[in-house]
């Protein structure tokens, strides 16, 4: 399941915990002068950090930051053989993208 808080007003944004046996990886890409990190954490129902992970990123493009970040989150739960999950993002454009039934281009 993927999920968008982009489009929420600041006052009406929380966090809201995964049912249980499920775990939630929000992801979120930060572009500084010449490099970004892209990060993923992951909580638990009981909203307890299970995991936490940061790299740097070699791209100034906050959309290929983004993106990259949701592929790392979903690479991440494979490896980690993690079972439900959800990937929250603060980004609309590309919760949007994943959440279509197909690629523009097909």
């Amino acid at each position: 399941m993927w999920t968008d808080s982009s489009s929420l007003n600041s006052k009406d944004l929380h966090w809201s915990p995964p049912s249980p046996g499920i775990i939630k990886l929000n992801v979120d890409a930060t572009i500084l002068l010449s490099a970004a990190t892209i990060d993923v954490i992951a909580r638990n129902n009981a909203c307890l950090i299970t995991k936490a992970w940061a790299k740097s990123f070699n791209s100034c493009d906050p959309m290929v930051a983004e993106v990259a970040a949701n592929l790392w989150a979903i690479q991440l739960a494979k490896v980690e053989n993690l079972g439900g999950i959800i990937v929250e993002s603060d980004s609309k454009v590309c919760a949007d993208a994943l959440l279509q039934d197909h690629v523009v281009g097909d």
